[in-house]
């Protein structure tokens, strides 16, 4: 009886559990896209019909690409689609939107919509450009001649600015700043010459006021006195590494110095003198310096040859040296492809055994071995005094926006031989890194 009993009772439970009615999924819904003609950058505006019972809606291109729409109040139903390869006038693609209840989901109906056409966005705003003449270093050389500089505010909409001189076009500035100045070097003066500025985008342009300058003929006479760069090889007294030590006069009252290196920005000196220990036994460098200001005139050059017995014997061993890291940009946006110029040197006394060197991208002035690593080198056995130079292209990571560094890494494994490792690591300037997408051009609800 007990086992009858216990058949029926599952046979019961059985029936009543088929019997519960399933989940429902969310309503269907219709939507709809339309161009927004009235925003800038190019943007589509998506609205849908609520579906009922729905938690969160999606947004799927036919490319597979999702965008969550649900910041957008429920209650309006409605998102402003921003995104970077959206082009005025760019092709129509199909979208489809996904209401979700958190377990079940719900497709709409499948709409094609092409961006806004050029003609339907903002020509720039107006600017004004005000202008003026000073003595500038129009050259490679920075040799001082007359010039002009234009300085002018961001046109809300331009996407560049073509710049032109008595008439006639004379070069296009692209950028993404607040405050824009344009320098141009002129072979003489004792005239008087005419500026404007075009704004542009893909919708059309608007032209600045005219400036008229007047350039005198001794605009560089009274320019302050260039400062006399002297130097000499030398043997670092305590890390008894090759150094070049440099000293200059002062010239008036500096906002700071600018030191090159053979024909480059190289350091700031906080001073008249500076030691340069990044150099190599057997190579020859230029020097000059300016005080660290666009218009102010370099030095005269100074030429230095490092000798290979410029320190003597000490310690036989290795030394792997990062000289330097520069990139082709101090700023880039994530997935962007740089350049990067790197030289290192092994400026010990014996051979270095091959090793590894690193690319590494930190937060701060100084690297982490938790830095994200961006690519490496395999570093052949360096003789005594060898150096290597080289372009490597890195990718910028997904990380978020901010100020990096970028940091060449020798011999993180100890493995060359070397004894002194505090010369191993060689940081970049700061480096801008900004989003994929710019801020305004991510999707934003209205």
């Amino acid at each position: 009886m007990d086992f009858l009993r216990s058949a029926l009772f599952r046979v019961a439970l059985a029936s009543a559990l088929v019997t519960l009615p399933a989940a429902a999924a969310p309503g269907a819904f219709t939507l709809t896209g339309t161009p927004a003609c009235s925003s800038f950058p190019p943007a589509i505006v998506f609205q849908w019909t609520p579906s009922s019972g729905a938690t969160t809606y999606e947004l799927i291109r036919d490319d597979g690409q999702h965008t969550d729409m649900s910041s957008s109040p429920l209650s309006k139903y409605n998102y402003f689609y921003y995104h970077g390869d959206l082009v005025a006038g760019g092709p129509a693609r199909s979208y489809f939107a996904r209401a979700s209840d958190g377990t079940a989901t719900t497709d709409s109906n499948t709409v094609t919509v092409a961006p806004p056409t050029p003609s339907c966005i903002p020509i720039p705003d107006p600017i004004t450009i005000t202008g003026k003449a000073f003595c500038y270093p129009g050259n490679p050389q920075r040799i001082m001649g007359p010039g002009v500089e234009l300085d002018w505010h961001a046109a809300r909409l331009a996407t560049s600015y073509d710049v032109y001189r008595d008439g006639a076009f004379l070069s296009t500035v692209r950028g993404d700043a607040d405050l824009y100045t344009y320098y141009a070097a002129l072979e003489s003066g004792g005239f008087t010459t005419t500026y404007y500025v075009v704004a542009k985008n893909s919708a059309g342009a608007s032209t600045s006021n005219t400036v008229e300058i007047n350039i005198p003929a001794d605009i560089c006479v009274t320019e302050p006195p260039v400062p006399l760069l002297s130097g000499s090889a030398t043997c670092n007294a305590i890390s008894q590494v090759p150094s070049v030590t440099l000293n200059w006069t002062p010239v008036g009252i500096p906002i700071g110095w600018q030191l090159f290196r053979d024909g480059s920005p190289y350091a700031v000196p906080h001073g008249i003198a500076y030691s340069d220990t990044n150099v190599v036994p057997g190579h020859t460098y230029r020097y000059n310096v300016a005080t660290n200001a666009l218009s102010a005139p370099l030095s005269n050059v100074v030429i230095i040859t490092v000798p290979n017995t410029i320190c003597a014997p000490g310690v036989q061993s290795p030394d792997l040296t990062a000289l330097d890291i520069k990139p082709s940009a101090m700023s880039g946006r994530v997935g962007d492809t740089i350049a990067l110029n790197l030289e290192l040197a092994n400026l010990g006394n014996v051979t270095a055994t091959a090793a590894t060197a690193r690319v590494r991208l930190g937060r701060g002035p100084s690297m982490s071995s938790a830095d994200l690593v961006l690519g490496t080198i395999t570093l052949p056995a360096l003789g005594s005094g060898e150096d290597i130079r080289r372009t490597m292209n890195v990718k910028l990571p997904p990380v978020a926006a901010g100020t990096y560094y970028l940091f060449l890494s020798l011999d993180e494994e100890h493995v060359s031989g070397e004894v002194h490792f505090d010369d191993d690591v060689k940081a970049s300037g700061a480096f801008s890194l900004t989003e994929m997408i710019p801020p305004k051009r991510r999707a934003a609800t209205h």
